[in-house]
């Protein structure tokens, strides 16, 4: 088992240091959603606000869609300026996702807030 921690954490290394590099060097760099799923909640354990953003925005950029990326530009939202604020941004969504369970367990987390 710890052989697999370890390959997971090498993983997530790898990754962190793509998606920093990607930020420093200014160039494109594509990363899957599941990827960036894994940089943002990094950075989120860690608390780099800076760097939430940043890999919020260039996930949303490459994935505009993708429920699970737009539920984490809530949560920033909600940690960074106010829940009422992520509840409206969510809300947005709503109206195409009306099934998304995920979207309306984050509007209704919200709301408990």
């Amino acid at each position: 088992m710890s052989e697999e921690f370890d390959e997971i954490n090498n993983e997530l290394s790898e990754l962190i240091e793509k998606f920093e590099n990607c930020l420093s060097s200014g160039e494109g760099c594509f990363f899957d959603s599941d990827e960036l799923l894994e940089v943002i909640d990094y950075y989120f354990a860690i608390q780099e606000t800076s760097k939430i953003k940043s890999s919020i925005d260039l996930a949303l950029s490459l994935y505009p869609n993708e429920i699970d990326l737009i539920i984490r530009k809530a949560q920033f939202i909600s940690q960074s300026k106010n829940p009422e604020e992520a509840i409206s941004f969510l809300e947005r969504y709503r109206m195409t996702n009306t099934e998304d369970s995920d979207l309306l367990f984050a509007i209704a987390s919200l709301y408990s807030q």
